[in-house]
């Protein structure tokens, strides 16, 4: 008889999850959010009468992919708009906006939290965008505003819920849900084993870019076959039958013709051999 499988354990009833009220946002699909302000002050009144934790207004959408003459104000969450309904909020409920990954001018759109009324800012994002979710929710969070993920479409895959371990995603969705982690709890080294080996490479250049942009100032130790995914480092040990070969800075390595890994890359294409000759100069100036 098969043991019975353990469910994720982040689905389960736990007291601190916050309740979220998301009318005023999800009714938007249905009229293009241009709800009237004497519904929405009906919707916050209610949340604070009710001991409602937050409550999520609408959207901070890009007004350069949406014009602003086809939707209403709660499509962009302005602050004056924001404000012509809540005032300051002085009250115990805290206010909520969903910027989605890829439609979300976040650097300009979303101010500084103490220009503010809004106390959270909540990400939106499919498993192929968390690199730049990651971004968005690290600029709000340095900007002084609670953050959190909310990955979509999570239900498509075998199961309906995330099995204990993320059994039930895909690799590839598991090597960025870690590294969304290793980001956000400011991991001060990072350990990394063929961690892009299930990325498209798309992905995976700019999981690399996210990485020296983020990650500048911890300790990086990279298990790889991509001579790519390490030429940029500090220095690289290179292996073979279990024995360290040769060890020093790419540059250097690349500079000895007779070197190990100076061999690999010019085995490969002079295009791709040139290109990552250029990345281990230019990391080391």
């Amino acid at each position: 008889m098969s043991e019975p499988k353990e469910n994720a354990p982040w689905v389960t009833f736990r007291p601190e999850i916050k309740v979220l009220d998301c009318t005023v946002r999800d009714g938007g699909l249905i009229n293009a959010h241009q709800f009237e302000d004497n519904f929405v002050k009906a919707v916050y009144d209610t949340c604070i009468e009710s001991g409602i934790d937050y409550m999520e207004l609408g959207y901070k959408a890009s007004k350069d992919q949406f014009a602003r003459a086809d939707f209403g104000d709660w499509k962009f969450c302005d602050e004056d708009d924001i404000r012509r309904i809540v005032g300051e909020n002085d009250t115990p409920l805290k206010l909520t906006a969903m910027a989605d990954a890829g439609k979300t001018d976040y650097k300009t759109d979303i101010l500084p939290s103490d220009e503010s009324v809004l106390d959270c800012i909540r990400v939106a994002t499919y498993a192929h965008q968390i690199p730049t979710a990651v971004e968005m929710i690290k600029d709000a969070h340095d900007k002084g505003y609670e953050t959190c993920c909310n990955i979509m479409a999570i239900s498509t895959v075998a199961d309906s819920e995330i099995d204990k371990g993320g059994s039930n995603l895909s690799a590839g969705e598991r090597q960025l849900l870690c590294f969304a982690r290793a980001l956000l709890q400011a991991t001060p080294i990072l350990i990394l084993d063929e961690a892009t080996s299930n990325l498209d490479d798309a992905t995976d250049a700019e999981v690399q870019r996210l990485l020296r942009d983020e990650f500048g100032g911890r300790t990086i130790i990279t298990v790889a076959h991509r001579i790519n995914t390490v030429v940029d480092y500090d220095a690289i040990l290179v292996m073979a039958d279990g024995r360290l070969v040769e060890q020093g800075a790419p540059k250097d390595l690349l500079a000895d013709r007779t070197s190990a890994l100076s061999a690999m890359v010019g085995a490969l294409p002079a295009s791709a051999s040139a290109a990552l000759r250029r990345r281990a100069q230019c990391a080391a100036s």
